[in-house]
């Protein structure tokens, strides 16, 4: 931070160096034991109760051996760590009974209303590779009477695999594809 006051001799300006850099928040994060630091951790941000979870849940419960004692600073979300750290080191103590210490993926993935007309789709595609998504937006409505929109059915279709090519590169001065 730059200072705000400074001394100088009387009528001179107060001239002072003030550091330069990207001016974002950048927070350490770990854990001290009796034989030294453990589970460390840099978040690009401030800390928030998302990332802090992710923190012990992710970071930390690995690195706890049975008996270990957690104290925290609960200054930023009290009420939010102090509700789901139980639930969290649980969660932890479990994962790593059965050896599964890897981090899994954030967030759930939500049903579609396209996951039951998944063989139509994909039988849509293989009887022509070339269907844009406006046939197949309207092919739906015809045959299963299912109102989505096109970007709808784009990420439905991304989600699974799934990727077209809008159209054929051509250079601007061409009037015929190039490879």
């Amino acid at each position: 931070m730059a200072r705000l006051r400074g001394r100088a001799p009387r009528g001179e300006r107060c001239r002072a160096g003030v550091p330069h850099g990207h001016w974002k928040t950048t927070t350490f994060t770990g854990a001290l034991l009796l034989t030294g630091m453990t589970a460390p951790f840099v978040y690009d941000g401030a800390m928030n109760g998302n990332v802090f979870l992710a923190y012990v849940e992710q970071v930390l419960i690995p690195t706890l051996s049975e008996g270990d004692v957690v104290v925290m600073d609960m200054c930023g979300r009290p009420r939010l760590c102090k509700k789901n750290f139980a639930k969290s080191a649980e969660r932890g103590r479990v994962r790593a009974k059965i050896g599964e210490l890897a981090p899994r993926p954030q967030g759930r993935r939500r049903a579609s209303s396209l996951d039951a007309h998944e063989a139509f789709i994909v039988g849509l595609i293989e009887e022509r590779k070339d269907i844009t998504l406006n046939e197949m937006v309207e092919r739906l409505v015809a045959e299963h009477s299912v109102r989505i929109s096109r970007s709808a059915l784009s990420a439905w279709l991304r989600g699974h695999g799934w990727t077209f090519k809008k159209s054929p590169r051509t250079h601007w001065s061409r009037i015929a594809p190039t490879s």
